[in-house]
């Protein structure tokens, strides 16, 4: 059964065909997304078995399948947590040390490292010192640093032979210029993986003509890149972009330019001084536009929506950037962004299903507030870890995180795939990722496990229980 397609197994499931036959589609599509990840699987299982507590699957059989998962998604025995705990970077650097933490002391795994926090002061000294620490004391991966100067700075070091998860990621432009020959993954939270995700949706919608309207300034800039180029590269026909001032008060200008408003206002104009009387006329927008996609905080997007009503243009679809949640709902103010589409992490929408968010947020209650991104950045460092052998050896495997869906590229940068949520009376509400379609998701036939085969010769000493960093370490 297990070689069933997914839409067998819940017509199975459906029909209720047979006891036994529900019970084993059940636990197929339970555990079948979960095969490289063990705590998922246990979750699954033990959800599972709740449902079906007389099934007749053979406990060795669960039992065989979840040692071949723990084999091949092992944690190493000591891992360096190299970030900027002093200096100018300190607060962003301890909610992500925070996070990485709060998910090790949640994990239900028996397998845990010792994990070594060192502080790289921000400064080239402060990290030459730290991983000169760290590989004294012979750890097996090093976690960090978090500034992409770091990262190069020990990217180029040659003496460095273990795994490096580090967390920002360098630009195409760096990694071209400098001589990287550590064995480096690259992970962060880039806004450029949601212009992608962007581009991907309206293509797998067939939006093929589009419009972007971005603020001026980086954020617009790189995200306004990242949709061009991967629309392009699906065939999609950018129709024109936009700026408009982020502090400005009133976004209409913008907007008619966008739309073409302006166009059909001067024709009105030399119409009128030809005939020297005033005419009735509706400003008329372009009629081509298949999507728009919208870069905004929500206090822009609530005067950019009702605008892009008055102009016309309503009923065309608009997918915006995370930006446009902020984490605090506000239904009576975001009924005005009814309808708009936009990528959201997983830690912010389905905090209900996150203990390690509302624990986070109980302990350090401002930071939460004003980190989250970066409590979830650090939470997935830390899940990411037993992953990364399999992310190497195979593009197109993913795991789900805090920060989204990740899979790493053959260069080793860890690439994110956010959820899909729209305001619907002023609320957020998840919708179904049309994205499935287009993209692979992760084989999910059980293989020995995968080794880190990078740049160098990787250790791959055997793994067992070490002893958890103190609880103290955490602020």
């Amino acid at each position: 059964m297990g070689a069933l397609p997914e839409r067998s197994l819940q017509r199975i499931q459906d029909r209720q065909i047979s006891p036994a036959l529900t019970q084993w589609s059940a636990f197929i599509l339970a555990t079948k997304p979960q095969l490289f990840d063990l705590e998922g699987y246990d979750s699954a299982v033990a959800l599972w078995q709740s449902r079906y507590p007389q099934h007749n699957v053979p406990q060795h059989l669960i039992e065989r399948l979840r040692k071949a998962i723990a084999k091949r998604s092992q944690y190493p025995k000591t891992v360096a947590l190299l970030l900027p705990l002093s200096g100018s970077f300190s607060e962003q650097a301890s909610s992500v040390r925070d996070g990485f933490l709060g998910a090790y002391y949640n994990s239900q795994r028996d397998d845990l490292p010792r994990v070594h926090i060192l502080d790289t002061q921000g400064e080239e000294a402060g990290l030459t010192a730290a991983v000169d620490e760290a590989l004294k004391l012979d750890v097996q991966m090093i976690v960090g640093p978090l500034l992409k100067s770091s990262i190069e700075q020990l990217a180029a070091r040659r003496d460095i032979r273990i795994p490096v998860l580090a967390l920002n990621r360098l630009d195409d432009r760096d990694m071209a210029d400098k001589q990287l020959h550590a064995p480096l993954f690259q992970f962060g939270l880039m806004p450029e993986d949601e212009g992608v995700q962007a581009a991907r949706m309206a293509i797998v919608r067939n939006q093929v003509n589009a419009l972007l309207l971005l603020p001026d300034n980086a954020l617009g800039q790189r995200l306004g890149k990242a949709f061009r180029n991967e629309f392009a590269t699906f065939g999609g026909h950018l129709l024109t972009t936009e700026y408009y001032d982020p502090e400005a008060a009133d976004y209409g200008s913008a907007v008619k330019s966008a739309l073409n408003t302006r166009q059909s206002e001067s024709r009105l104009s030399i119409l009128q001084t030809v005939l020297r009387r005033r005419v009735g006329f509706d400003a008329r927008r372009r009629q081509d536009v298949d999507v728009i996609y919208l870069v905004a905080q929500p206090r822009q997007a609530r005067s950019i929506k009702p605008l892009l009503k008055f102009h016309d243009a309503g009923e065309v679809p608009v997918l915006a950037n995370s930006t446009l949640y902020t984490g605090t709902e506000n239904p009576r103010l975001n009924r005005d962004i009814d309808g708009v589409t936009f990528t959201i992490m997983p830690w912010d929408i389905q905090a209900e299903e996150t203990p390690l968010r509302q624990q986070l947020a109980e302990l350090w209650p401002r930071d939460a507030a004003r980190f989250s991104s970066l409590f979830a950045l650090g939470a997935d460092a830390f899940k990411l870890i037993p992953h990364l052998g399999t992310m190497a050896s195979n593009p197109q495997y993913h795991t789900g995180g805090y920060t989204g869906h990740l899979s790493a590229d053959e260069q080793g940068r860890i690439h994110r795939e956010l959820m899909w949520a729209e305001y619907k009376e002023g609320q957020v509400k998840i919708v179904e990722n049309d994205l499935l379609d287009l993209i692979p998701i992760e084989n999910t036939e059980p293989t020995e496990p995968n080794t880190l085969k990078l740049k160098e010769e990787q250790a791959n000493n055997e793994m067992d229980q070490t002893q958890k960093p103190p609880k103290d370490s955490a602020r």
